[in-house]
């Protein structure tokens, strides 16, 4: 073989083999391209739908946000829908491989009221909404889609007081209006001591006739019994005298019952007997009964009583008949009336003797009005026909009665406590007020600067010593004057004399004393400022959040609440609550969400300042209510 003939086959070979090669590349490039372009057209799909997603939650929180402005709370939310109603739920959501998260977030601008990512000042009004899909394209490949916007509050209504005139229609509390804010008051420099009558060993006086009880100084009484009287001829010892006898309810026919005087027998000596004899032939329901006049004099007995001793000398028969007693108090003449409102004792039913025996009975409430009574004892007997025969006694038959008072000395005892109050920062005595209850007596005061050693009083022209005991003035000449008592000690101690004209008692609960302190005035350590009432002109206003500015330095608080009505006469006693809708929550941060889904037409903020330091006060600038009608 010729080597021509070997060199056209190799090439012919190599020739195959580029022509392979280059077909498998235009192959592969083929394949290449088919399954990129699959794959490009797979994450358009994806990503398009995680965009609608994505779109579709910032549509579904600004449909939320039209609902109501607070309802588009910061934080991470998911979605629900219900009956085309979109709501935020968890932190985020699921659909089919896609989880999406709502975030948002707090707008803020800058000084020139531009939009900023960051470093601004927060703008209630502006949320910055944030709508991100999250899936897998593939195992270990995350991919995201993220649309952003802002929203804002365009249909917000605004109660805003800021100005002097705004806060001045308010109410204030140890709180005042400067400028165009508000403030702590001052205390002008005043200071009070109180002396309360809370422990007696810090007082004088004398236990007989002035006791300290119930934080009160106040006199003693003591029971004194002013009126009395008394039934006439109770033992029945002579006669029936004063007595007068008289059957009760007995029909025709009825055996009678007879009452006489018996000299022997009695509890001791003479007693009132009720006899009563009955025959064969009859059956019956009657009595006699003792009755008695009295009258009393005056009206308010305190205390009243019924004695009463009885027996029962004989009941017998051959039908057993059965007897009870009873006693009565009326303001009429005749016979009683069994279970009546006049009634007041009555024993049990009696079948057998029984010996003398004592009831006492109370009976201050029947005799309270002055007048004619009528005092009645008396026996109802019951039996079926037989022989029968009964003897019951009365004895020591009386009502006494008597009217009490607390009668109170009259001689100006007095209380004055153990040791002065010592003011060290004493500039002037202020003020000299008594809290106590008089009943038309009087109390009188003498002062002292020395701890006791010397007293004084004002003799219309100026404070001096006293030269009697009876040198002394009233509470209201003291607080007149008391701005000219002597400062040069630095003490203070008051001697009271409680003067009653025996019947007045006499209670001092309290003694104030105020006066002007060296170190100035200082804040009061707590206050609050009450808004006018104001009107939404919504029936159902839907309020979204509270602001304010102030300035809260360390050591102060401020504290905010609200309340709403439906008319200016129920806000007055509607409830002050804060963010919670509870009265124990406050707004202690201005743009926190008001309570409740609907509101009602009027509203009102109270604002409730402290401080820990005198010498600092937070101050109130403006305050906003933000609605939406």
């Amino acid at each position: 073989m010729s080597n021509r003939y070997l060199n056209q086959k190799g090439q012919s070979l190599l020739e195959l083999l580029i022509a392979i090669t280059v077909f498998v590349i235009v192959i592969s490039g083929i394949m290449l391209l088919t399954l990129t372009a699959h794959i490009t057209d797979r994450q358009g799909t994806e990503r398009a739908a995680a965009t609608l997603l994505a779109q579709e939650g910032l549509e579904a929180a600004l449909s939320i946000k039209n609902k109501g402005w607070k309802n588009l709370t910061l934080g991470d939310h998911g979605l629900t829908n219900v009956k085309n109603i979109w709501e935020f739920s968890d932190s985020s959501d699921q659909v089919d491989k896609y989880t999406r998260r709502i975030s948002v977030e707090a707008g803020q601008r800058d000084s020139n009221g531009d939009l900023v990512y960051d470093g601004g000042t927060v703008d209630f009004d502006t949320k910055k909404v944030v709508s991100r899909v999250n899936w897998e394209f593939q195992p270990g490949r995350a991919s995201e889609v993220v649309i952003e916007s802002y929203l804002t509050n365009w249909r917000s209504v605004k109660w805003l007081q800021t100005t002097q005139a705004d806060f001045n229609l308010g109410t204030l509390m140890n709180t005042e209006v400067s400028g165009d804010q508000v403030q702590l008051a001052r205390q002008s420099g005043q200071k009070v001591f109180d002396w309360t009558f809370d422990n007696e060993l810090e007082y004088q006086y004398d236990p007989a006739k002035i006791k300290i009880s119930n934080s009160q100084a106040q006199l003693v009484g003591s029971n004194t019994v002013i009126y009395s009287g008394q039934t006439s001829n109770p033992g029945f010892n002579n006669n029936l005298n004063s007595w007068n006898y008289l059957v009760w309810d007995r029909q025709s026919g009825e055996p009678n019952f007879v009452g006489a005087q018996i000299s022997s027998g009695g509890n001791p000596g003479g007693w009132a007997r009720v006899r009563f004899v009955g025959t064969a032939s009859q059956s019956y329901q009657d009595g006699g009964f003792f009755q008695q006049q009295f009258s009393v004099n005056r009206d308010g007995v305190t205390q009243a009583s019924l004695h009463l001793d009885w027996m029962v000398q004989q009941i017998y028969g051959v039908t057993q008949p059965r007897a009870r007693l009873y006693a009565f108090l009326s303001t009429s003449a005749g016979e009683p009336v069994r279970d009546s409102a006049d009634q007041v004792w009555a024993s049990d039913w009696l079948t057998v003797v029984s010996p003398w025996t004592s009831v006492d009975i109370p009976v201050a409430s029947k005799l309270q009005t002055p007048g004619n009574y009528y005092l009645k004892i008396g026996v109802w007997v019951e039996g079926s026909t037989g022989l029968n025969a009964i003897n019951i006694g009365f004895d020591n038959s009386w009502v006494t009665w008597q009217i009490t008072e607390e009668r109170y000395p009259t001689d100006g005892p007095t209380i004055q406590p153990t040791k002065s109050f010592v003011a060290d920062d004493l500039q002037q005595w202020q003020f000299f007020e008594e809290q106590a209850k008089k009943n038309g007596g009087e109390i009188y005061y003498q002062l002292s600067d020395d701890n006791g050693a010397t007293w004084q009083y004002w003799n219309g022209n100026r404070w001096r010593q006293i030269r009697n005991a009876r040198d002394y003035n009233t509470a209201t000449v003291v607080n007149s004057q008391l701005r000219l008592f002597s400062t040069s000690n630095r003490r203070l101690m008051f001697r009271a004399f409680l003067s009653s004209d025996g019947t007045q008692l006499i209670s001092l609960d309290n003694i104030r004393v105020g006066y002007l302190a060296s170190d100035g005035g200082r804040y009061y350590a707590s206050g609050n400022f009450v808004s006018v009432a104001y009107d939404t002109g919504a029936s159902a206003p839907l309020y979204n959040y509270l602001d304010w500015t102030a300035f809260v330095p360390t050591s102060t608080s401020l504290r905010f609440q609200i309340r709403t009505a439906a008319t200016q006469a129920d806000l007055a006693s509607a409830p002050w609550a804060g963010p919670d809708g509870t009265a124990t929550s406050f707004f202690t941060e201005p743009g926190q969400t008001i309570f409740g889904e609907a509101g009602q037409r009027w509203v009102q903020y109270q604002v409730l300042f402290g401080t820990t330091d005198g010498a600092i006060t937070p101050i109130l600038h403006d305050i906003t209510i933000d609605y939406e009608l």
